[in-house]
């Protein structure tokens, strides 16, 4: 997956099954659609730390844990939110890469099932096997 310091790939940043944007072109988004673009992209701001923010706050308790039980190889917060498709369940933005055939549908968060494990930081109310969008 890209690094902050390395993001220059093509992939589509989505709202919903829309696409808003070619991306990633030495950090910025190239607007196809500019008003559905998240707020933060039609200011001139910075893919990576868009990234950033999407990811598992590394100040929150339990984040570590979380990213263990996602099994997780990159922790670093681009790589974490790269590797859900940068899909979160406070929007519909995340992001397509080139040649996918990925929809909303199935990289959206259907159901919050670490909500138990990040609150308590107890493996025991865990058990489910982490699920991947696929690639």
């Amino acid at each position: 997956m890209a690094k902050r310091d390395s993001l220059d790939f093509r992939a589509d940043l989505m709202s919903g099954d829309i696409v808003v944007a070619g991306y990633i072109r030495a950090r910025h988004v190239e607007p196809v659609c500019p008003e559905l673009l998240p707020l933060c992209f039609q200011r001139g701001g910075d893919v990576a730390d868009w990234l950033a923010h999407r990811a598992i706050d590394a100040h929150r308790t339990h984040s570590r844990l979380l990213k263990k039980v996602l099994r997780l190889k990159e922790r670093d917060d681009i790589s974490t939110a790269l590797h859900f498709n940068a899909a979160t369940i406070t929007d519909n933005y995340w992001i397509r890469p080139e040649g996918s055939g990925l929809t909303w549908e199935q990289v959206r968060f259907h159901e919050n099932d670490f909500a138990d494990l990040a609150l308590s930081g107890k493996l025991s109310d865990f058990s489910k096997s982490p699920a991947v969008p696929p690639s």
